[in-house]
């Protein structure tokens, strides 16, 4: 897990909302003045929301800690160019959960541990049990700031599992199923090129723990990255534990405008 990562409950104000995270993709903009942005937005009700307060929510609990203030810091202006084009939904779930995962600990942990495990253990479903000891033990080792009751414990398990379905990792409404999502190789290669920012050896790229997040072990990763290097997306080259990755382009900036240019 993350060292001393402290869990939250933001997810009981959203899960994916990918509707929702797109639409504020599409109208985001730079501001000096991002509070007054976000009024701006609430008074609007830009996504036309029953309440001002549930737009609130929506804009700061969930919008901003992912897509703003998250992990990378600003990466509204990564998916920005990509929605604006109207990329495939099944494209842009990814993205939007890899970044949703990377800046909630909670989902991150889960995933990387819990649900990896279990998909690879042969499991074929995943419960709000399995999420509530996984919640139980981050309470023993202080992930959790005050212990929550059983009730708010319950909410928030039923709130992850629901964003895992959503994002394309279960599916099922009563009994969720565990899914390995197809990856597109132009998702993949995005993702691929943030680890491979954060870690320069080509082993550490294909070892990420991020990878987990997608279910994929090692042997998989590289099935995709010889697929995107088969389709010139990238470079991959391995010789016994000797792996060099190599993109074509040198920024986020840079591969973006390179992947809208190849769509069709």
């Amino acid at each position: 897990m993350k060292q001393n990562s402290k869990y939250n409950s933001r997810l009981l104000k959203g899960g994916a909302l990918i509707p929702e995270m797109r639409a504020l993709l599409r109208i985001w903009e730079p501001s000096a003045d991002s509070n007054g942005l976000v009024k701006s937005l609430i008074q609007e009700n830009i996504l036309a929301k029953r309440t001002r307060s549930r737009m609130e929510d929506i804009l700061r609990e969930v919008f901003i800690p992912r897509y703003v203030n998250g992990n990378p810091p600003e990466a509204w202006q990564f998916l920005q160019p990509l929605e604006r084009a109207m990329w495939p939904t099944e494209h842009m779930r990814l993205l939007l959960y890899y970044h949703a995962a990377k800046s909630e600990s909670l989902l991150y942990d889960f995933v990387i541990t819990s649900l990896f495990d279990q998909y690879y253990s042969g499991a074929v479903t995943i419960s709000v049990s399995h999420v509530l000891a996984f919640l139980r033990q981050a309470m023993k080792e202080r992930k959790i700031h005050s212990p929550w009751s059983e009730s708010v414990s319950i909410r928030v398990a039923q709130g992850l599992l629901a964003a895992l379905r959503d994002f394309g990792l279960l599916m099922g409404k009563k009994v969720k199923r565990i899914q390995r999502p197809a990856f597109p190789i132009p998702s993949f290669v995005y993702i691929a090129f943030l680890i491979k920012r954060e870690v320069a050896s080509g082993q550490r790229v294909l070892e990420h723990p991020d990878w987990r997040l997608f279910l994929l072990n090692p042997p998989s990763v590289e099935r995709l990255f010889l697929e995107a290097h088969q389709e010139g997306c990238l470079q991959y080259h391995a010789l016994g534990n000797i792996i060099r990755i190599d993109f074509k382009h040198e920024t986020m900036e840079e591969l973006i405008h390179g992947v809208l240019a190849a769509a069709p």
